[in-house]
């Protein structure tokens, strides 16, 4: 199953796609790990309060990202992926919650 949302700062716009997997995301084709440290970490604090909460992921992210600054875009990446691990957590839970 795929799911697919977006997110937008300033003129950057994001679409994540989340899909069955092991907990990779990869932002326009390349792993996020290999961002910048604080960038890595603004992308990492949904993931990481989703493992806090619930467990480790078992879903993949693929993030297109497009227009703006690199700073918008780490944003709007990051906006989309938390939409993204919101929506997934209420298709897991039977239904949508508001």
């Amino acid at each position: 199953m795929k799911l697919t949302t977006s997110g937008k700062r300033k003129r950057a716009i994001a679409k994540a796609v989340i899909s069955e997997g092991s907990g990779k995301i990869s932002i326009n084709k390349r792993n996020h790990k290999t961002l910048h440290f604080f960038d890595r970490l603004k992308i990492e604090e949904p993931i990481r309060i989703f493992e806090n909460v619930i467990g480790k992921p078992n879903f993949d992210v693929v993030i297109t990202v497009a227009g703006g600054g690199r700073n918008g875009q780490i944003e709007a990446s990051r906006l989309a992926l938390a939409r993204a691990i919101r929506k997934e957590r209420d298709v897991q839970a039977g239904g949508q919650q508001g």
